[in-house]
């Protein structure tokens, strides 16, 4: 299985370790992913490269950034439990992400789901409400940057306050056992 040999070369670069087998996590990538655990601040991946998987956040919290030639770091987006991250327009990533804290994801090969989508119309739907949420997300950043430093971090508290209610009121529900069925 090669989805399972990337992710064992993974393992080895970053500091991961593939969950137990025993939950069964609910949502677009549930039955079909790989579990990983990520140690707080470690990458999940990195500015440039191939950009071979996408993830679901399943406990803790991402965050996607780039270092900027002067050497800070700007922060692009939070993502939150039932989140979905790694999309990209291109072959590598843009930016890179970091788990906030001690954070499980279920990772899946994006051409392996890609081709799964083309069969499974709910799950194609799924897919295309997650970009959507993506570019709807990106839409309201931009508009934070006409904004004072102050109301911009009012918007931020606000937009996290609202999404972990609403995460908390839809938490992922563990039960059964995960199946990593890709195969490319």
């Amino acid at each position: 299985m090669q989805t399972q040999n990337a992710i064992s070369l993974e393992n080895s670069r970053h500091p991961t370790s593939i969950l137990s087998r025993q939950a069964r996590v609910e949502g677009p990538f549930g039955m079909i992913g790989t579990p990983m655990r990520f140690a707080r601040n470690s990458e999940i991946y990195g500015e440039d490269e191939a950009a071979e998987y996408l993830y679901q956040v399943v406990s803790g919290a991402v965050r996607t950034y780039k270092i900027l030639e002067d050497g800070r770091r700007q922060i692009g987006a939070f993502y939150l439990p039932g989140d979905i991250f790694g999309f990209e327009a291109g072959e590598t990533h843009i930016s890179s992400a970091e788990a906030v804290s001690e954070t499980r994801v279920i990772v899946v090969k994006r051409a392996a789901l890609m081709v799964r989508a083309t069969h499974e119309k709910d799950l194609a739907r799924q897919l295309w409400d997650a970009t959507a949420q993506e570019l709807r997300r990106f839409q309201e950043h931009l508009m934070l940057l006409i904004c004072s430093a102050e109301d911009r971090v009012v918007g931020f508290l606000h937009d996290m306050a609202r999404r972990a209610v609403k995460n908390a009121a839809s938490s992922f529900r563990c039960r059964g056992r995960i199946s990593p069925t890709i195969s490319v």
